[in-house]
């Protein structure tokens, strides 16, 4: 029996029930990262400040596709280990 008799009662049998839409997701195979993003982010920049300044994730893309398969490999690998 519902707590709030007036709120009606949806059947999410057999689906994904998403606040917000929030799609949250990573991704095991990247090269390079955005560490100095986070002090442009103390002193106040927006986003698209940190993209002009060549930041943000078009930086970890452009650094994926670039990066050979042994970069790939080597810093891949102990990502999922740690998760083993």
């Amino acid at each position: 029996m519902p707590l709030f008799q007036t709120e009606p009662t949806l059947d999410a049998s057999g689906k994904v029930v998403m606040p917000g839409f929030v799609d949250p997701h990573t991704h095991a195979i990247w090269v390079g990262n955005r560490a100095a993003e986070f002090e442009m982010r103390l002193e106040g920049k927006t986003y698209l400040e940190i993209l002009a300044a060549g930041g943000g994730i078009i930086s970890t893309v452009r650094a994926t596709r670039t990066g050979s398969l042994e970069m790939l490999l080597s810093e891949t690998r102990p990502r999922l280990w740690r998760h083993v």
